[in-house]
């Protein structure tokens, strides 16, 4: 359910939504009973369908153009979810708050060149048996059009602070653990493109933020 509401520079999107999840994925990790070498218990991790989930929240979305050439944008993002199951005998019952907000710029700097930047913070996450750090990135990209507008040169900067992992500790009552995961270093990219006979589509810079709701937690 959303309102939105348009005045001459400002742009003002807020909705509140609901979604219920049958079979929703989760990574456990279990004890073996075994012990390794170096007498360290085996921990076993492994993916399974073992969730109920539910979850409400709500999304405010705001855009600011003071000038013609310059949009901002953010978005944040506030639910709660409880999700219920069980496996082999242990209960994995969460319930808790998140959050996450997205901003974006956009500068026209000349008629033929820009430049964009994105911000995305994910906020803490804790349910019974994991606890996961709030994550941060940001992306950058600068391009130019060249040879008559018929051609784009482009340079982008993808996690630029090097800092898009995941953190998390796990607590269960015979051991604990944490892990540290990142999808892709810090990028650099230059690219190229040349369009025969095609008018220039706007372009969007990718926010890598592995999308919202459980593809974000």
């Amino acid at each position: 359910l959303g309102y939105l509401k348009k005045w001459e520079k400002v742009t003002l999107n807020t909705s509140i939504y609901y979604n219920h999840t049958n079979n929703a994925f989760q990574m456990i990790r279990e004890n073996t009973g075994e012990l390794n070498e170096d007498g360290i218990p085996v921990i076993v991790a492994h993916p399974i369908n073992l969730n109920t989930e539910d979850r409400i929240g709500t999304e405010l979305s705001l855009g600011y153009n003071p000038i013609k050439a310059l949009q901002l944008n953010n978005s944040f993002n506030f639910f709660h979810f409880k999700s219920e199951g069980s496996y082999n005998g242990v209960d994995y019952t969460g319930n808790n708050y998140s959050w996450f907000d997205r901003f974006s710029a956009k500068v026209k700097l000349s008629p033929k060149s820009d430049f964009q930047a994105i911000f995305f913070y994910m906020g803490p996450y804790e349910d019974n048996q994991n606890k996961r750090n709030a994550m941060y990135s940001a992306n950058a990209a600068y391009s130019i059009d060249v040879m008559k507008n018929n051609a784009t040169l482009s340079f982008n900067i993808s996690d630029i602070f090097n800092s898009r992992y995941r953190s998390m500790y796990t607590y269960y009552t015979d051991f604990s653990s944490y892990g540290k995961n990142q999808w892709m270093k810090r990028q650099f990219n230059v690219s190229f493109t040349y369009r025969f006979n095609q008018k220039k589509r706007p372009e969007r810079l990718r926010e890598d933020n592995n999308g919202g709701g459980e593809d974000i937690l």
